[in-house]
């Protein structure tokens, strides 16, 4: 009777091992879907930066154009003192203001990214942390 009760209990025992064991891989699986992601978004978020500071360089560019045209244009209008060239005047400084707060926004973007590149980059530390192999092992930290 103890020896059927034992092996009851053995039994018990290989199955609960079985599940932690599937439950292990699943986790180590996991872990490793989670670290690919993380790469992906810290490579996203680096090209992101990258096109984000290179818009803003343009927008920089255009926007001292827009300056320099708007100088021009408010010296022909003194000269000629004709209406259609100050409201070609007015045109250019309402260009200028929307090419300002464009460049404002921009470095708002460069902002956001660059924190979101070192939180992807923080993400990845603590992912590598997790030592993810395909073996009959359960996931283990690695310290």
């Amino acid at each position: 009777m103890e020896a059927a009760q034992a092996g009851d209990a053995g039994m018990g025992f290989a199955v609960v091992a079985n599940e932690v064991r599937a439950l292990s891989q699943r986790s180590a699986e996991a872990a490793m879907q989670i670290k690919e992601l993380v790469n992906n978004s810290t490579k996203q978020v680096a090209e992101g930066v990258t096109m984000v500071t290179e818009s803003g360089k343009v927008l920089e560019s255009l926007m001292s154009q827009v300056v320099h045209i708007a100088d021009l244009v408010s010296t022909i209008a003194q000269s000629a003192n004709a209406s259609e060239l100050n409201s070609v005047k007015d045109s250019f400084a309402q260009i200028e203001m929307a090419t300002q707060q464009n460049a404002a926004m921009v470095e708002e973007s460069n902002a956001a990214l660059r924190t979101l590149d070192v939180e992807a980059l923080a993400l990845t530390r603590a992912i590598e942390k997790f030592n993810v192999e395909r073996e009959d092992r359960p996931l283990a930290l690695v310290a």
